[in-house]
């Protein structure tokens, strides 16, 4: 299943295939979600807040598992901000 990074302070990627959404958040945990239509995956990889869309829209509306709870998919980037001297 291909995973799409989205920018957000609560998920860090999500993922469609055969009715499921599978959501990765930045807290490390996976989650599968059944039973959830292609129209809402699209809806949530397109909207303006990928959480607030989550919340509104699938929390607590679709059963879920827990696949894991360690990241799966490539690391999160590291911002490291450089002080250059001056010479």
């Amino acid at each position: 299943m291909e995973m799409h990074h989205v920018v957000s302070s609560n998920l860090y990627a999500i993922g469609y295939g055969d009715n499921s959404l599978v959501i990765e958040f930045n807290s490390g945990g996976i989650y599968e979600y059944y039973g959830v239509p292609f129209e809402v995956f699209c809806e949530l990889l397109n909207a303006s807040s990928h959480g607030k869309y989550f919340s509104n829209f699938i929390k607590n509306r679709y059963p879920f598992s827990l696949i894991t709870s360690q990241i799966v998919t490539a690391p999160k980037p590291v911002y490291v901000s450089l002080a250059l001297s001056q010479v």
